[in-house]
């Protein structure tokens, strides 16, 4: 079976969810809460979840993602993966039934806008579609969510959403404030990102430029570009930066 719909999946895809028996894998970069609370109110408490979804300070100021569904989700001992540049929207159930769909798991792709979905059964399908999403999953440029990284992301966009509207702040201002809720490295690396590199986008050399003042600060440690490599992957890990390809990245702010 393999059918393209313009209907609501709100009702096909919670069915599916009750259905499925082993496994739920769910990709979707916007997330609410309710729509994860409804899940686990319908899901077998033996069924695993995976979710890969796109957790940055960014999204939560603007409210785009619900911070607590991902919260919930490792409620429910899913695995959550952030990929901070995803897009995409994927849902497999079981590896037995797939849905591939402009519709995000927020109450408005699922119940109100108007989305597009392919919906299918077929085996090589199902395959191509599990293969994707492993490959999504253990991409360098996808990183693993702990509760550690969520308290985090949420502590800062809580007290950044209190004074700023995501869609007015500008960005500079929103970058210093964000460095004030910062300690030891991440300060030091994401003041160089804020302050010193004026693009959207930059690479890895560029933060690297700035290693002789880091060594200053440090200067027991011997393995600067290491240090900040690993910093970057914090930072992306926070939500603070985007990892957009092999030595390249983007402000998530």
């Amino acid at each position: 079976m393999i059918t393209i719909s313009n209907d609501h999946i709100y009702h096909q895809f919670m069915q599916s969810c009750s259905n499925a028996q082993s496994s739920i894998q769910l990709v979707s970069p916007y997330l609410k809460e309710n729509i994860f609370r409804e899940i686990g109110q319908v899901k077998s408490k033996k069924t695993s979840i995976e979710l890969v979804t796109s957790m940055t300070v960014h999204n939560a100021i603007a409210g785009a993602t619900d911070l607590q569904a991902i919260k919930y989700c490792l409620k429910m001992n899913g695995i959550t993966y952030n990929r901070t540049n995803l897009h995409a929207k994927m849902y497999l159930f079981d590896q037995k039934f797939g849905i591939v769909t402009s519709a995000n798991l927020t109450n408005g792709g699922l119940h109100h806008n108007y989305e597009a979905s392919v919906l299918f059964d077929e085996p090589n399908l199902i395959r191509q579609l599990d293969q994707v999403i492993t490959t999504l999953k253990a991409d360098e440029l996808t990183g693993l969510v702990t509760i550690e990284n969520l308290e985090q992301t949420d502590l800062l966009a809580n007290k950044i959403k209190a004074k700023y509207n995501a869609a007015k702040a500008k960005q500079k201002t929103l970058g210093t404030d964000l460095l004030r809720q910062l300690t030891g490295w991440n300060a030091l690396v994401f003041q160089i990102i804020n302050e010193k590199i004026t693009k959207d986008e930059f690479t890895l050399q560029e933060v690297y430029n700035y290693k002789s003042s880091l060594k200053q600060i440090y200067p027991d440690n011997h393995n600067v570009e290491a240090k900040i490599r690993q910093t970057l992957q914090n930072l992306r890990d926070i939500g603070l930066i985007e990892f957009v390809s092999k030595g390249k990245y983007k402000k998530g702010y």
